[in-house]
C-alpha cells in the first residue's frame, strides 16, 4: 500500500470520529431551549447516539460479508451520496414533535430527522474502514486504529466547549460541521473509487480462511457484558455528577471524554493495561465510590469532579482493558464490534428505562461499580482456561513429534 492511501484511511476514521462526537454537544445544545436542561436530556440523546452506533456496526458487519468488494462499495456509496440531503443539520422538523406528550419520544423522533442518516453513516466508518483496510493488508491487525478513531472523538470533545462554543454561534457551528461531513464523504467516495481498482481485493474477501483462536460464547458474552458495564459506569457517573452540579454541557463531556481515554489507552497498545495495576487503582476508587454515593453532596465542586473522574478512570480501564485483551482475530472484526456496541446500546437502555423505574435513588452507580468486579473475575478465569488449553494442545503436538 502507498503511503498517501493509508493517510486516506486514517484521514477517514478520523474524521468520521471527530464528526461522530462533535455533533453530539452540537445537538444536545440545540434541544435545550425546546425541552429545558437536565440529565435526562444527555440520557436520551445517549440513548440514541448508543442506538445508532448499534445499528451502524450492524449494518457494516452484515455489509462485509457481501462476497462481492464492488457491492459493499457500491451500496456505501449510494447511501453517503443519500445523507447530503440533511446538509446542514438544523431543527427544521421541531414543530411536528411539540404535540408528543413523552420529551424522551420527542427528543428521539428530533434527533433521527435531523441527523438520522448522517450519524448512521459516520457510526459505520470505523468498523468498515477496518475491516477494508484487512483486506489491503491481511497480514496485519488494524485494531490500533480503534484507537485513532477514539482519539478523534476526544478532540471533537475537547475542541467543542474549548474553541467551537464559545467562538461560533449555533448556525455557524452547524455550517462548519455540515462542511467537514460533505469533505469526509468526498474522501469516503475517493477511498471507494480506490478500493475497487484493486482488482485482486475480491479474491481476499472471498477466500475461506481457517481462523485460529476463534471466540467462543463465553468470550463472546464477555464482549457484550464489558461494553454494557462500561456505558452504565459512563451514564450513572453522568447522573450522579449532575445531581448535585448545574448540569451545563461541559459536565457531560468530561465523563465522556475519560471514557473515550480508557478505550484510547487499551487498544493502542497491550503494554499500557497492566491489569494488577489498574485493578489496585480500582478497588481504592470502589471505596470512594461508596463515600460518594453516601455524602457525596458534602464535598465541593472541584472535589466531587476529581472523585467521580477517579473512579470512572479506574473502573472504565478495567472493563476496556479487558475487553481489548480478549479481541479475536481480524475476520471476527466485525463482529467483535458489534457486540461492543450492542452492550453500549444495552447499557444505555437500562439507564433509560429500567433504572429510572425501579430505583428511588441511583443505585445504578453502585451496582456497576459491584458488576465490574463480577466481570473481571470472569474474565481471569476465561483466561486461566484459554492458557490451560493452549498449554495442552503444545504437549499432544510435542507427543505426536516424539512419536513419529
Amino acid at each position: 500500500m502507498k503511503p498517501i492511501e493509508l493517510m486516506l484511511y486514517l484521514i477517514i476514521i478520523f474524521l468520521g470520529a471527530f464528526l461522530l462526537f462533535q455533533v453530539q454537544p452540537l445537538i444536545a445544545k440545540l434541544i435545550l431551549p425546546f425541552f429545558g436542561g437536565g440529565a435526562s436530556i444527555w440520557t436520551a440523546c445517549l440513548l440514541f447516539f448508543q442506538a445508532f452506533l448499534l445499528m451502524g456496526y450492524c449494518y457494516s458487519h452484515f455489509l462485509t460479508k457481501l462476497d462481492s468488494l464492488i457491492k459493499q462499495v457500491t451500496i456505501h456509496s449510494i447511501l453517503l451520496l443519500s445523507s447530503l440531503y440533511f446538509l446542514p443539520i438544523n431543527l427544521a422538523e421541531v414543530e411536528i414533535i411539540i404535540g408528543v406528550s413523552s420529551p424522551m419520544k420527542g427528543i428521539l423522533i428530533l434527533l433521527v430527522m435531523s441527523v438520522g442518516l448522517p450519524y448512521f453513516m459516520l457510526a459505520t466508518t470505523a468498523p468498515l474502514v477496518q475491516r477494508w483496510l484487512s483486506y489491503v493488508e491481511a497480514h496485519k491487525l488494524p485494531y490500533k486504529l480503534y484507537s485513532l478513531s477514539n482519539i478523534g472523538s476526544l478532540f471533537a470533545l475537547l475542541s467543542y466547549p474549548l474553541l467551537i462554543e464559545p467562538l461560533l454561534t449555533n448556525e455557524q457551528q452547524s455550517f462548519f460541521w455540515s462542511i467537514t461531513y460533505f469533505g469526509f464523504t468526498m474522501a469516503f467516495l475517493l477511498l471507494s473509487f480506490l478500493m475497487i481498482k484493486q482488482k485482486d481485493l475480491s479474491l481476499v474477501v472471498q477466500r475461506k480462511i481457517n481462523i485460529i483462536g476463534s471466540a467462543g460464547k463465553m468470550e463472546q458474552a464477555l464482549w457484550l457484558l464489558l461494553s454494557a458495564v462500561g456505558v452504565l459506569l459512563l451514564v450513572s457517573t453522568t447522573n450522579a455528577m449532575t445531581q448535585n452540579i448545574p448540569p451545563v454541557p461541559f459536565l457531560w463531556i468530561i465523563p465522556l471524554c475519560i471514557y473515550l481515554l480508557t478505550f484510547i489507552i487499551s487498544f493502542h497498545s497491550p503494554h499500557w493495561y497492566v491489569r494488577w495495576y489498574w485493578f489496585v487503582l480500582f478497588v481504592i476508587a470502589s471505596f470512594v465510590a461508596i463515600l460518594l454515593f453516601f455524602i457525596g453532596s458534602q464535598f465541593d465542586i472541584i472535589t466531587q469532579l476529581a472523585l467521580y473522574s477517579f473512579v470512572l478512570l479506574s473502573s472504565c480501564m478495567i472493563c476496556h482493558g479487558e475487553l481489548a485483551r480478549l479481541k479475536p482475530e481480524v475476520e471476527k472484526l466485525t463482529l467483535f464490534y458489534l457486540y461492543i456496541s450492542i452492550g453500549g446500546f444495552l447499557g444505555s437502555l437500562f439507564i433509560a428505562f429500567v433504572a429510572q423505574n425501579i430505583f428511588s435513588q441511583f443505585y445504578e452507580f453502585p451496582m456497576a461499580i459491584f458488576l465490574v468486579y463480577i466481570l473481571f473475575i470472569i474474565s481471569i478465569l476465561l483466561n486461566k482456561k484459554k492458557w490451560r488449553n493452549k498449554t495442552n494442545e503444545t504437549k499432544l503436538k510435542i507427543q505426536r513429534v516424539r512419536a513419529c
